[in-house]
């Protein structure tokens, strides 16, 4: 059934420009987020100002990474299919986000 008088495939376009238009600023928020869960770990000493503002990036990362996941799911063409393979450590090592067959080879 076609929505708004779009063609079945909308959502697999979607889906594949929001890879496209996400995959850099998500890589770069990724750094960031690493970033300040590490530093009060190496700098046990930071001063609470800093360690306040270190918790409300991490808030707003998480924020941001959770949109992201409404955003993908909202566009997935098979959305149980998303949600059943989402938090997949391949989904967030590959881009493009293919399925492959990883059994072991005899």
């Amino acid at each position: 059934m076609k929505r708004c008088g779009q063609d079945p495939g909308w959502r697999q376009q979607a889906a594949e420009r929001l890879d496209q238009v996400l995959a850099l600023p998500m890589l770069v928020l990724t750094v960031v987020f690493l970033a300040v869960l590490v530093l009060p770990v190496i700098y046990p000493d930071v001063p609470a100002g800093s360690r306040s503002a270190l918790e409300a990036i991490d808030l707003g990362i998480w924020t941001v990474f959770l949109a992201e996941y409404l955003a993908r799911l909202f566009v997935a063409p098979d959305r149980l299919a998303f949600v059943r393979r989402s938090g997949e450590p391949r989904d967030y090592v590959r881009p493009g986000n293919e399925p492959r067959d990883h059994r072991p080879r005899a």
